[in-house]
């Protein structure tokens, strides 16, 4: 399984951007050009915090977005997890492909959603 995509909207300094990593990805820039908001991204989306502070809103009144798409998904990794997360999460699995959007409006609670085609 590996993270294809990240695109995040309305976070800290990034009003719209989609990483996509390769195998071998590098964040090279100035400083001050996103390259730790990129990672912090990856972080809130996958820890999924109840709300986010007011400070990393791009503009307070978006929600702050965050879409990670994973590919390569396959029954080994499912089996990994625990019976009751299996059950949920393997049928949103789509061509060994998973895309989570998580949603965040000021002073809300996340919102979560899995996109499937």
């Amino acid at each position: 399984m590996r993270l294809e995509s990240l695109s995040v909207a309305n976070f800290k300094g990034l009003k719209q951007a989609t990483f996509e990593p390769t195998r071998f990805s590098c964040l090279v820039g100035e400083n001050n050009a996103g390259k730790s908001t990129v990672l912090q991204a990856i972080v809130f989306a996958l820890n999924r915090p109840t709300q986010l502070p007011r400070s990393v809103f791009y503009d307070e009144t978006t929600p702050v977005v965050f879409t990670l798409r994973f590919i390569d998904v396959t029954e080994g990794h499912l089996q990994r997890l625990a019976d009751e997360h299996r059950t949920k999460i393997a049928p949103l699995v789509v061509d060994g492909a998973l895309t989570i959007v998580v949603r965040y409006k000021a002073e809300e609670k996340v919102e979560i959603k899995v996109l499937k085609k």
